[in-house]
């Protein structure tokens, strides 16, 4: 849940109305990778993801990135509207 909240503030720093879709990039720790990829449909169907990407296979550079602390951890988030 904490991944989810830190996904909604990203798009609302990015200035996305919450019917946007989005494509989202995630870099996680592996313990949180693991965690991710388990709650993964959870996860893109609270966000409104049409892709989401754990293993940083999608191109990131014209997205809009921010970091978010989970627990111990950061977690590097991309996004844009798809």
């Amino acid at each position: 849940r904490d991944l989810v909240r830190a996904v909604q503030q990203a798009r609302r720093d990015a200035g996305l109305a919450v019917s946007d879709r989005i494509r989202l990039s995630l870099a996680l720790p592996e313990p949180q990778r693991e965690a991710a990829r388990a709650f993964s449909a959870y996860i893109a169907e609270n966000v409104l993801a049409v892709e989401l990407d754990l293993d940083s296979t999608l191109d990131t550079t014209a997205m809009h990135a921010s970091e978010a602390k989970l627990d111990d951890a950061i977690a590097r988030i991309a996004l844009a509207k798809a």
